[in-house]
């Protein structure tokens, strides 16, 4: 039984860890080829037929190829010769924020792609995880060695896959991958999009409308949002400080100088209570305002809030001389 690791050990799977996270952000073109060898393996392993394997620019385009395959009264010959063998779903799972974004954008009759596919490298984990175990002593049987590393090869070859019986449909990698601080973020363009312009805005981990990227959004649309967390993030995109002339809010500390700031309890419809914020002039990004956690306040002052921001006991808090 294994107990405990070496530093070594520890050492090798930190670099795994990193090399997955590569594999599932990675934005060269698909490697078709080789995902092709691997699925029609797949195939061969269940006693399949080989399949016929069509290859698209993004999850989305896969749907819509989808659509026409099962649905469309223009599918002719290719009706004929496909529609028997594709009536069988082989898995089907819901997953991660492009998925999200293809939910809302298709009824429930156009998300066979979506219902049936699996990850490719956006879902690596797996394969990080499985593969790691060697390294720690795992003995794997020769099978099941040989059959992980061929899903390990398909996640470094592809995006987003799904399969029936006599078709494989298979969709290209990202052009764009963009994270900041283990987020899903961007500032300017989709944080995630594919060479065919199909994506998905992301502000800090939280979808949001393509076009509130663009200039000139509405503090009323903002407002109007259903979804708190969206909600937040267009108060952020927008700025605090243009945003109170539009938010119910009040006061509740404040000191001179304003890169103390002022405490400011606020409230968001779709939040079971008003939250605090600290809003204060930062002098390297300029006005700024940070949630608060007011059950971790012992008081509710402007000093209590800096003191829980740099997670130190306010009695043993004092306000830096400079700041940068």
């Amino acid at each position: 039984m294994i107990t405990e690791l070496s530093d070594k050990q520890w050492e090798l799977i930190a670099a795994r860890e990193q090399e997955y996270f590569e594999i599932g952000t990675c934005c060269e073109p698909a490697d078709f080829d080789t995902g092709d060898e691997v699925l029609k393996s797949f195939y061969k392993r269940l006693g399949k037929p080989e399949p016929m394997i069509l290859h698209f620019s993004s999850p989305l385009m896969c749907e819509l190829a989808c659509g026409f395959i099962f649905d469309s009264q223009l599918r002719g010959q290719l009706y004929s010769q496909l529609y028997s063998q594709l009536d069988s779903q082989l898995y089907s799972q819901l997953r991660s924020q492009l998925s999200s974004q293809l939910d809302s954008q298709l009824d429930e009759s156009n998300k066979r792609f979506l219902h049936n596919r699996w990850g490719g490298q956006q879902w690596c984990a797996t394969e990080a995880y499985f593969g790691a175990m060697p390294l720690i002593g795992v003995i794997f049987e020769e099978d099941g060695l040989a059959l992980l590393q061929e899903w390990d090869k398909l996640a470094r070859s592809v995006c987003w896959w799904a399969a029936w019986d006599g078709l494989a449909i298979v969709s290209d990698r990202p052009r764009t991958v963009r994270f900041e601080n283990g987020l899903l973020h961007s500032e300017k363009g989709k944080a995630v999009e594919f060479s065919d312009g199909w994506g998905v805005s992301s502000w800090f981990g939280t979808i949001i409308p393509d076009h509130w990227l663009e200039s000139g959004l509405d503090p009323m649309e903002v407002l109007r949002t259903e979804n708190a967390e969206q909600k937040a993030a267009g108060c952020q995109i927008i700025g605090w400080p243009t945003m109170l002339s539009h938010l119910d809010h009040k006061v509740i500390d404040s000191e001179e100088d304003p890169q103390k700031g002022s405490l400011i309890e606020l409230s968001l419809e779709g939040l079971p209570e008003p939250e605090l914020y600290l809003k204060f002039n930062c002098p390297r990004n300029g006005e700024m305002m940070e949630g608060v956690n007011k059950h971790e306040l012992s008081v509710k002052t402007v000093m209590a809030a800096h003191a829980w921001k740099q997670n130190i006991p306010l009695e043993m808090f004092n306000y830096p001389t400079q700041r940068t």
